[in-house]
């Protein structure tokens, strides 16, 4: 079994279990004509009771003229909006990159502000990719939280440093995607002191339908806010096994 020592832990340390989500890389472009998104909108009206964390990635970060990337993404999204109106279960990321807080925060709050200015493309909250995990930088991160929240009403935030970073971030982000790794590893590892809601987890190269089914099975017991795990290696594709993934996500 894959991650058992580490989430058997938090599951031993927070005795009160939130719903996970599905948070999903949606790197993938959709292309007119194509229907490379189809999947993901099956999966929204197949199982409503699911939540869908879709992140959008045209250039990594927002699109900024009304080129052809804006009709496909437009187009796209449409019919995502149609499935996720029908069915209340859907949020969508603008994705921002942040460079582990080498990038000025001028630059990151235009980035932000580039994701409001299509209705069509408008996200629910922002994901901030590439961000530190030290207590150092973390007041440079809760500032751009702050900043999105004003750009977008209830702005839902996710942090990505990809591990575990210092607890100073928990407060102010809605999740943190603390392990981003292949799924083939069993060094999971958590924070005792922090709901576990807040926790997300990015999964990928698993091997198998039985391993997947396991790490969905720990991270659900754990009580993370989301997580997605694929047999793929990278984002810009859905793995073969994501009708397995969500139907043990949903179970």
């Amino acid at each position: 079994m894959l991650l058992p020592t580490a989430l058997a832990v938090l599951t031993f340390l927070h005795t009160s279990y939130a719903s996970t989500s599905v948070l999903l890389p949606l790197y993938i472009y959709p292309s007119l004509g194509e229907d490379l998104w189809a999947p993901v909108i099956s999966a929204i009206t197949t199982y409503p009771s699911l939540t869908f964390q879709l992140i959008i990635n045209p250039k990594d970060g927002p699109l900024k003229t009304k080129d052809d990337d804006y009709k496909a993404y437009a187009a796209a999204m449409t019919l995502l909006r149609q499935a996720a109106t029908t069915h209340d279960n859907t949020v969508f990321l603008g994705y921002v990159k942040t460079g582990y807080g080498s990038r000025s925060s001028t630059d990151v709050q235009a980035d932000v502000d580039g994701w409001t200015l299509y209705p069509e493309l408008l996200p629910n909250g922002i994901f901030f990719d590439e961000t530190s995990d030290t207590a150092a930088q973390s007041s440079y991160y809760e500032s751009l939280v702050s900043y999105t929240k004003t750009k977008i009403g209830n702005a839902f935030t996710v942090l990505n440093p990809g591990t575990v970073p210092a607890p100073d971030y928990f407060p102010f982000a809605d999740q943190v995607v603390i392990h981003e790794i292949p799924a083939t590893t069993d060094a999971l590892e958590g924070l005792s002191d922090v709901d576990a809601s807040k926790f997300s987890a990015l999964l990928y190269s698993v091997g198998s339908d039985t391993y997947l089914k396991g790490n969905v099975t720990e991270v659900k017991n754990a009580g993370y806010g989301s997580a997605y795990v694929t047999d793929s290696a990278s984002w810009d594709k859905l793995g073969s096994n994501w009708p397995s993934f969500v139907q043990a996500l949903n179970g």
